[in-house]
């Protein structure tokens, strides 16, 4: 078994542990890391947010080895400035050609394996879905371990949950977790239902949703037997591999 941290640096959410100093905003920035890689997943509204977040939580962000950007929206890329201080050379992967300040970055149209490791790989799903009716492509990390258990961490999921976990199924593996902002504040509870229906349909034994995701999803996803993690900004959670 091996562990990967799943840190919450921004999250709109409130500390779960309320001795946590961390401030939350409305926005996102996750940090995944295991023994061999440490990526950044989205830098939150601004860069005072993500920098006070990281030092409360002692995150040595110099040792970043690539930050992946979901989709253009400020609340996900407003804390671009705070990487690119530290690690001016760092490998950016984009959805779109968006106007960020660094030299090293790739603009990501298809399933992308990022690296690969001996126990696991990273891939990174392209998706476009519509945010108000309009075209949006999106991101979403991948990672896959031995026995191709895969851990999907979305940024928004304005494709849809349900429609990134097909992908993800569709290309062989066993979407076992979901993580991150599901896109589902305020949707009917019907449609909740038929999203979490699909879920499980496709083997979703974790989820841990923040930032859009409301919280009918999780009362749902509850009652359909799948686990889930309540987190917020400051959460620090291990997750194994299998």
């Amino acid at each position: 078994m091996t562990t990967l941290t799943l840190t919450i640096l921004v999250d709109n959410n409130e500390p779960v542990d309320p001795e946590c100093k961390c401030a939350p905003a409305p926005g996102l920035s996750m940090l995944l890391e295991r023994r061999d890689f440490s990526i950044l997943f989205d830098t939150g509204p601004d860069k005072m947010t993500i920098i006070s977040n990281a030092d409360r939580l002692e995150v040595d962000r110099s040792k970043l080895e690539s930050l992946i950007i979901s989709h253009r929206h400020r609340d996900h890329t407003g804390g671009i400035e705070s990487v690119f201080e530290l690690r001016p050379d760092i490998p950016v992967y984009l959805p779109e050609d968006i106007d960020v300040p660094f030299p090293n970055k790739e603009v990501i149209s298809g399933h992308v394996i990022l690296k690969r490791m001996s126990t696991g790989t990273i891939r990174i799903i392209h998706t476009i879905g519509e945010y108000k009716g309009s075209p949006i492509p999106e991101n979403h990390i991948v990672l896959v371990d031995k026995d191709d258990d895969a851990y999907i961490f979305c940024g928004c999921c304005h494709t849809g949950i349900d429609k990134v976990v097909e992908v993800v199924a569709d290309m062989g593996l066993n979407p076992l977790l979901v993580a991150g902002g599901l896109h589902l504040v305020g949707k009917p509870r019907e449609e909740i239902e038929r999203i979490a229906d699909k879920l499980v349909k496709y083997g979703v034994e974790i989820a841990i949703p923040i930032h859009c995701s409301g919280h009918t999803i999780k009362d749902v996803l509850s009652e359909k037997g799948v686990t889930v993690i309540e987190a917020g900004v400051c959460s620090q959670i291990p997750l194994e591999y299998r």
